[in-house]
């Protein structure tokens, strides 16, 4: 017996909305709160985990997510308890530093708790909705761009004019999105599916390159998605074929005017984006100075008046967003990185079993695991808010 998941893919598609920006198209400040997200969202996972407790008699409870829940609540405890008790920080404030990682509570329900077959409609939900955010919000950076015309600006948690061009955040379900619909696209039969699955990935991809432009976010996009492409064909010539394209289209990106200047924007010496890049590096000396390796980093230490200093260095210029797992470590330390990296130990696992059984899913196993582990460079599942939807570059 499956677990009566109507409640629970209710409370899940208000989290939805919420996270996409829905509710702030509501003219009601309550709602165009960016903390409606912040603090809104973590709190509902928290109760759908909890009413998914109640069904354990008629589900497994036994899976890897449901095991890495209650390692979650463990974490949160200890990475609470570390700043009130080494740095007085008040209660209050920690629990609000760290409240965001109880959206990690979910996949417990979703993934341990539920069939996959009731996943199937909500999932095709989730995709449209954030297509359609998408488009809306690829309307507005238009708008802005072509205009210099700006509103609704506060659908947005990062919203800057920079170097000309405005860059504006997307989603944290962008790169999902894109991945499943380019999944989908790669195994469709029909030529109506291959057509619809392909215009929902371009529309994420170019709002990540145009809109976002996120220099990290673009590089792991093409590597997943050539990586998806060249898994789809089982026969070794038509394998070696797809590598050949895939070296002529990574030429032909590599020698275009946009990737020369992706790649020139790494090197700390470049003129627009260097600074950036030099920042990164800063930032990792500051932070192994200050607090080094350690088994739980900073905890949930606010970023208040009294702390922003020892946080962000004396300038205020360093994030640990900007540094993927080096930053998990310096903020939540080895206790965060090994709940970071396990999902993906778990996703690789599933990988070998699907691809053992040839079974196409194995695809898109690959997709996300190429995304999680080319972002760990320089990005975050763990970042606050959108930033890693682009916003931190």
């Amino acid at each position: 017996m499956s677990l009566k998941i109507r409640p629970v893919w209710f409370l899940l598609s208000i989290v939805i909305l919420i996270e996409l920006g829905y509710t702030r198209l509501i003219p009601i400040p309550a709602l165009q709160s960016a903390w409606l997200s912040y603090k809104y969202i973590p709190i509902l996972c928290l109760a759908i985990f909890l009413y998914s407790l109640t069904y354990r008699k008629s589900v497994g409870n036994h899976g890897f997510y449901s095991r890495y829940a209650y390692l979650v609540i463990i974490f949160f405890v200890v990475e609470s308890l570390y700043p009130i008790i080494m740095n007085g920080a008040p209660l209050n404030e920690v629990i609000s530093s760290g409240i965001r990682f109880l959206i990690l509570l979910v996949p417990a329900v979703v993934l341990d708790r539920t069939r996959i077959q009731h996943m199937g409609r909500f999932i095709n939900y989730v995709v449209r909705a954030t297509v359609i955010m998408l488009i809306f919000r690829f309307i507005l950076w238009g708008i802005y761009t072509t205009t210099n015309h700006t509103f609704l600006t506060h659908l947005f948690y990062y919203f800057r004019y920079y170097n000309g061009v405005y860059r504006m955040d997307g989603s944290a379900l962008c790169m999902p999105v894109l991945i499943y619909e380019w999944y989908n696209f790669l195994y469709s039969k029909s030529r109506k599916s291959k057509i619809m699955h392909l215009s929902c990935a371009s529309i994420a991809g170019c709002y990540v390159i145009v809109v976002n432009q996120s220099r990290a976010l673009a590089i792991c996009m093409i590597i997943t998605l050539l990586l998806m492409w060249l898994m789809i064909e089982a026969r070794m010539a038509w394998k070696v074929i797809s590598i050949l394209i895939g070296i002529i289209i990574i030429y032909l990106l590599a020698t275009s005017s946009y990737m020369m200047d992706l790649v020139a924007s790494l090197s700390p010496s470049d003129a627009v984006y260097g600074g950036s890049t030099s920042v990164r590096t800063d930032a990792i000396e500051y932070y192994l100075s200050v607090k080094g390796v350690s088994a739980v980093g900073f905890g949930f230490l606010p970023a208040s008046d009294a702390y922003i200093s020892l946080l962000r260095g004396s300038g205020g210029n360093y994030y640990f967003e900007d540094l993927g797992i080096m930053g998990v470590l310096f903020s939540n330390g080895i206790f965060g990185v090994a709940l970071y990296i396990l999902p993906i130990f778990r996703t690789i696992q599933l990988y070998f079993k699907l691809k053992k059984r040839k079974l196409r899913e194995a695809t898109f196993m690959i997709g996300f695991i190429a995304y999680n582990i080319v972002g760990l460079v320089s990005l975050s599942q763990f970042d606050s808010q959108d930033r890693k939807s682009g916003s931190a570059g």
